[in-house]
Order: structure tokens, then sequence, then C-alpha cells
């Protein structure tokens, strides 16, 4: 079947929920998530870039919800044969990440090969694969010119995003549709 890569953060793991909770009770910011509709979190939060300061701090990672049906539809498309992996980057100004990032596949993806995992900063090196889907715009846009098929995982923060050859689902459910319909066409 298809060689899939997720994201993690944005697209499997609901990292910014999380992160607005931490820094609205710290700040008294009433920050939404739709109200993020660039990665530019340091302009609309009132400590400024010591929003970031979290991504650094143990728990963080551990600690973050999965993102709804994520797991659902993921243990769904590792089901059906396909070849799943996880491209997640890792902040290099936290010594927690790596090991809470593990630690939550583990929890909530306990059927995943930890071999499939893949950190890098530079996702374009999984030009191999048949679809990646993420949330940032810069990776879609690198990825629309090769082989593998993006998929825009629908945020706040990329909806100004229209890459040529790339994908919007709004939802866990509408990506897995998306996947069987090009797996049932081989």
């Amino acid at each position: 079947m298809a060689k899939i890569g997720y994201d993690m953060d944005g697209v499997l793991v609901d990292l910014m929920s999380h992160l607005l909770e931490l820094n609205n009770k710290e700040t008294g910011d009433n920050i939404t998530r739709d109200s993020i509709t660039k990665w530019n979190l340091d302009k609309i939060a009132s400590n400024g870039k010591e929003i970031y300061k979290h991504f650094s701090s143990k728990g963080f990672f551990i600690n973050s919800p999965a993102i709804k049906d994520s797991i659902k539809y993921f243990k769904k498309l590792s089901k059906e044969n396909n070849f799943m992996f996880i491209i997640t980057a890792v902040p290099h100004s936290s010594q927690y990440a790596y090991n809470e990032k593990v630690e939550w596949i583990k929890k909530y993806l306990p059927f995943f090969d930890l071999d499939n995992l893949i950190i890098t900063h530079s996702k374009q090196i999984c030009t191999e694969l048949d679809f990646i889907i993420d949330d940032n715009e810069t990776t879609l846009a690198m990825m629309s010119i090769t082989r593998t098929h993006a998929i825009c995982f629908d945020q706040p923060w990329n909806r100004h995003v229209h890459v040529p050859g790339v994908w919007r689902v709004f939802n866990h459910e509408q990506l897995y549709n998306h996947i069987n319909s090009f797996n049932n066409n081989l």
C-alpha cells in the first residue's frame, strides 16, 4: 500500500492548545488558536519570544493531547498495511523533547514501530513517501515539487497557504478517505 509520513506537532499532537493554555494562564493573555493566522506567536503574545520557552520545559511534549480522531485514523491506516512514518523536529533548546515525543508515541500509538520515527528539521529528505501530511507551509512547499503527495492539515496558521499540487484536509476522517481513494486506484 502507501508509504505515509505524518508530522507529529499540529497533525497528530495538539501542541498549540497546550501551549496557549500554559501561556494564557501565565500571562493573562486570551490567545486562541483562531487568532494565530501565521506562525508568529511572539508577535501576538504579551510576553513576546518568552512564549517559546514552553517548548523547552519538562513535561510539555508528553502532556500535549492528541488531535481529535488522529489516533483512530492513524491506527486504521496502519492496520490496512500502509507503511507508516512519523516525521518530526525536536527543538535544539530542549533536553526533554526527544524522549517525551517517543514516550507520547508509546502512550498513544503503542503499535507504532519506533524504527519508523524520523527526527529531522529537513523533511525534504523524505522524498520516497507517497504522502506527507504537515501543517507547516515551508514543508508543504518543498514537498510539492517532489513525487510525494503533500497534504496540508488545516490549521488557522496555514489557511493563507495555497501551494499548487497540495491537497488540504480539515480533519482526520477526510485525510483517511483521501489516502484510501489513492490506494484504491493503485
